[in-house]
């Protein structure tokens, strides 16, 4: 029965029922390549596509990386959608396409209606200020969306932030927050790469950066830090690539660690 209606439907939509095998199939052999991708580098089988070189610029290695992690590069992709497209749209509708209908169907009225004229200017200035209202208000969902897209949008936003060539008042405003008001990222996440990157220089066998340590667990993690220092590093600081620590080194200095964010 189920051969047969495959079958009937094969028949009947023939090309919906080739889009939807084409997209099965693409789904499935990404998923593949990046699964392969992920076993090879938890069994740090391939340094080439497991890892992207920390100690110099590679583009051939960062390709061949990003090559292996197809669906990664597909979320990637719908995280920024989903978080600028709504804003793109919202503003195209109150700022661009608004304005043009409703200027289009208020001109005859306009023309016609010769007196009334302070009537008008009110008109206009509680028009300013909703205006004023919505642009502040899409400056802040802006400034949120840049901030939870990472680093590299953060950066976008900053060079923003100094242009007021291109963008408005209220927007340059929103936008300066992100050169001094970014929220740090996780504590976990910054003593992941802390202890890791003491592993690498602590660890003879580590000696190649390219080869990064897989170290599984909080306590391993834990162990590793405080072999270096007296106690766990507290956050000081945090900005838009990274965020400072400061903990004391077993030698009893003083020292401060910058960890950069994931991107």
């Amino acid at each position: 029965m189920i051969a047969q209606a495959l079958r009937s439907t094969i028949r009947r939509r023939p090309i919906s029922s080739l889009a939807a095998t084409t997209s099965i199939t693409a789904v499935g052999y990404a998923n593949y390549i990046e699964y392969n991708a992920i076993a090879k580098a938890n069994d740090n089988n391939d340094t080439l596509s497991s890892t992207i070189p920390r100690s110099h610029y590679d583009p051939n290695a960062i390709a061949h990386y990003w090559e292996q992690r197809p669906i990664s590069i597909a979320k990637r992709i719908l995280n920024v959608a989903y978080e600028l497209g709504p804003l793109a749209g919202e503003y195209l509708m109150e700022f661009q396409i608004r304005p043009w209908v409703c200027g289009s169907l208020m001109n005859d009225v306009v023309a016609d209606n010769d007196g009334d004229n302070d009537d008008d200017d009110d008109a206009t200035e509680e028009e300013q200020r909703k205006k004023l209202e919505l642009e502040t208000e899409l400056s802040q969902k802006l400034r949120s969306s840049l901030t939870r897209l990472g680093p590299t949008f953060v950066k976008v936003g900053q060079q923003l932030s100094i242009r007021p060539d291109l963008v408005s008042p209220v927007v340059l405003h929103e936008l300066q927050r992100l050169c001094d008001a970014v929220p740090p990222f996780e504590d976990e996440i910054a003593m992941k790469v802390l202890a890791e990157e003491l592993s690498l220089t602590m660890g003879d066998d580590h000696a190649d950066t390219t080869n990064k340590p897989k170290l599984n667990g909080k306590e391993a993690r834990t162990a590793t830090i405080l072999n270096a220092f007296e106690e766990m590093p507290q956050l000081v600081a945090s900005a838009s690539l990274g965020q400072v620590y400061k903990a004391t080194l077993r030698s009893n200095n003083d020292d401060s660690s910058t960890i950069k964010g994931a991107n």
